[in-house]
């Protein structure tokens, strides 16, 4: 990678467009694994965190609005994290292990307006009762009650580029080993990410 290429990047991932870098460079390359097998190029994930970002903005989240993703390691969390990126948005991934409650607490505190969650996750429903503020709950990898079905409601968006992103940031949870989980907002962009990813080629 030559030093204009690099400073491409290092741009695109200042504004969290890096996978659409990537996806120009190289769309076809296979760009994640998930333990199920399946296999995603960056030309599919850009395209669906392309189409995330517009049905955020069509749902009515907003620059600084909170995402809670609630995923194990599948594809779709890229996509997800891709898209708050270069939506403005506020993403906390919620560790699908804990308990009902500690998950409707996390949801809650982060004052989510937007639930994605993975199907087997039994408490989707009952988490998203307790936060009625939600504009939007998508469900991952099968079918909740009061939720869309994640790849249904982006089939129809468009996934090229969105011609204005605007940089997002993350809000992660310590563990709470000594009380309530609290969260810790990452602001700054992750242009050591881009950094890793152009030593990856």
């Amino acid at each position: 990678m030559n030093q204009d290429q690099f400073e491409a990047l290092d741009h695109a991932g200042a504004l969290g467009m890096s996978t659409a870098y990537w996806a120009r460079a190289h769309p076809d390359k296979v760009a994640v694994y998930d333990p199920s097998g399946r296999t995603k190029t960056f030309a599919e994930v850009n395209g669906n965190a392309n189409r995330l970002v517009r049905l955020f903005r069509q749902s009515g989240l907003r620059p600084g609005d909170a995402v809670a993703l609630i995923c194990s390691n599948r594809a779709e969390f890229i996509e997800v994290f891709a898209a708050t990126l270069r939506a403005g948005l506020r993403l906390t991934p919620v560790n699908w292990h804990l308990t009902p409650e500690e998950i409707a607490y996390i949801v809650t505190d982060c004052e989510a307006r937007a639930l994605i969650g993975e199907a087997r996750v039994g408490a989707l429903e009952a988490v998203a009762a307790e936060r009625d503020s939600l504009v939007l709950k998508l469900a991952v990898g099968g079918s909740v009650s009061g939720f869309a079905h994640y790849d249904e409601a982006l089939a129809s968006l468009d996934g090229a580029d969105v011609p204005d992103p605007v940089m997002g940031n993350q809000m992660l949870y310590t563990s709470g080993t000594t009380g309530r989980p609290k969260g810790v907002l990452r602001a700054a962009p992750l242009r050591i990410l881009a950094a890793s990813l152009a030593a990856r080629g």
